[in-house]
């Protein structure tokens, strides 16, 4: 598929994979989704953070090991420019940066940084609370999936038909992609930029539809 763009995938999911794997051992799929656990330690907040997680809001994911998985920031303040929420941006120390420019070109002024804040733990605690998760195709994407969160998940130069995509989340969820590009997926995994030089997978995704979508769902 990244080589010749030929699609001899497997039209199931990771997670499917890997139980048929064990299926002689008899595990079965409960086909409850995947389960996250948090301990009562997990869910203690600070004052702060106790209010921005009370009311209804947004999570706006923005990790990714590598840079062709993640929406540009200018992209990215777009999208948050037009919804009615709250946004409440997570992501490790790493992500910082790109927190910061996606602050900085915002207009939005119900926007927190809480990158490099949280723990993973307290991370999840804060989408289990969330209305809504817009992610990239990372880790946050999938604990949202345990916690059957609403997922607007955004795809640049890897595809769902790889297995990774939310495993079944909240009803509502939706991919969004440049599904017509001829150098998409360009890889596996990721490049630190894009190899073609334009990033049209991620440039060309239509920020008003995804920001109407998040308001009409979240």
């Amino acid at each position: 598929m990244v080589n010749f763009k030929i699609d001899r995938l497997p039209s199931i999911h990771i997670v499917d994979r890997y139980l048929d794997t064990v299926k002689l051992f008899d595990v079965k799929n409960d086909d409850e989704g995947l389960d996250y656990f948090l301990s009562e330690e997990d869910k203690k907040t600070t004052p702060d953070l106790k209010s921005l997680i009370s009311g209804r809001f947004i999570v706006l994911s923005i990790g990714g090991k590598h840079n062709t998985k993640k929406a540009p920031p200018f992209k990215l303040a777009k999208i948050c420019n037009r919804l009615v929420l709250p946004v409440l941006i997570l992501g490790d120390m790493a992500d910082k940066e790109g927190a910061s420019k996606i602050i900085s070109l915002c207009s939005k002024k119900d926007i927190t940084d809480l990158t490099g804040k949280l723990g993973l733990n307290q991370s999840a605690y804060v989408i289990m609370k969330s209305q809504l998760v817009i992610t990239h195709d990372t880790g946050l994407m999938h604990i949202a999936a345990a916690f059957k969160k609403k997922i607007v998940s955004i795809w640049g130069n890897t595809i769902p038909e790889f297995g990774m995509s939310p495993y079944l989340p909240a009803e509502g969820s939706r991919i969004f992609e440049v599904k017509e590009l001829g150098c998409r997926p360009c890889s596996k995994i990721g490049f630190k930029k894009c190899p073609e030089k334009h990033f049209d997978c991620m440039i060309r995704l239509d920020e008003n539809i995804i920001a109407e979508y998040v308001n009409d769902h979240a």
